[in-house]
């Protein structure tokens, strides 16, 4: 018993301690940021403020408009906040397909409302859905962020929604010639696996590399090796890449 007892001293004992310890760090982080003004790194972070069922919501619940709703978030969040809205592809933020001209009205009106980006997806990642959506967004001067649209198929179901599906996907995304500022992948159901997730975004990554692959240790080892050694001893003040041709220029 007398054990215990003291095993809970020492133990409230740290706790004392520890607590001080993160106070005093606190206090001195503080200081330091207050004393050289130092400020955490800009972060672009977008706000969903509007589209989708947040367009829907105010007119079908609440007898608001929801331009009113965007204005008022756009004029509280101010002139650089990047807010973004969800548009269907050709349904825009409707339930069923539209003909262009409100397609463009659609761009043309979150543009006056606030808009800085729209993401434009579609639920069975039919490229052609997107390609005029896409079109009217960058025409208004919004930014264009298309979409993969991610979700789980039932089990025992086979056939599409797994990285190679997402990677035809993107392919047809990229030779369809549509002009975008980014590329998201959209879990539309919430029921994406990480495992897919993670290879799915890692084999579009490659795709920006002409070498088609990512490096290894070996190589990078490798340069440094041959860096350090005397066969380098002529080469002096430079940068070398080693990133299978994904910065595109040379310093």
């Amino acid at each position: 018993m007398k054990i215990l007892t003291d095993l809970a001293s020492i133990l409230a004992g740290l706790g004392v301690f520890a607590f001080f310890f993160w106070f005093a760090s606190f206090v001195v982080l503080l200081w330091v940021n207050l004393r050289f003004g130092f400020q955490p790194p800009a972060v672009n972070v977008g706000i969903e403020f509007g589209g989708g069922a947040r367009f829907q919501a105010p007119i079908f619940y609440c007898n608001e408009s929801a331009f009113d709703m965007m204005d008022t978030f756009r004029r509280t969040a101010g002139a650089e906040a990047n807010l973004q809205t969800l548009g269907r592809g050709i349904n825009v933020v409707a339930l069923d397909s539209q003909p262009s001209d409100i397609i463009e009205l659609h761009a043309k009106l979150f543009k006056k409302h606030g808009a800085t980006t729209i993401r434009n997806f579609d639920a069975l990642n039919d490229v052609n859905n997107l390609i005029f959506a896409g079109q009217m967004i960058q025409k208004h001067g919004l930014k264009h962020e298309i979409c993969i649209t991610l979700m789980a198929l039932p089990p025992g179901c086979s056939g599409a929604h797994d990285t190679p599906f997402y990677m035809k996907t993107l392919d047809q995304i990229m030779a369809s010639g549509v002009g975008f500022d980014s590329l998201c992948f959209k879990d539309a159901s919430g029921t994406a696996t990480p495992a897919v997730i993670h290879e799915s975004i890692k084999e579009a990554r490659k795709k920006t590399i002409p070498a088609q692959r990512f490096g290894n240790a070996d190589e990078f080892g490798a340069t440094c090796a041959f860096l350090c050694s005397q066969h380098a001893s002529y080469i002096t003040g430079q940068n070398v890449l080693i990133d299978g041709g994904a910065y595109p220029g040379t310093y």
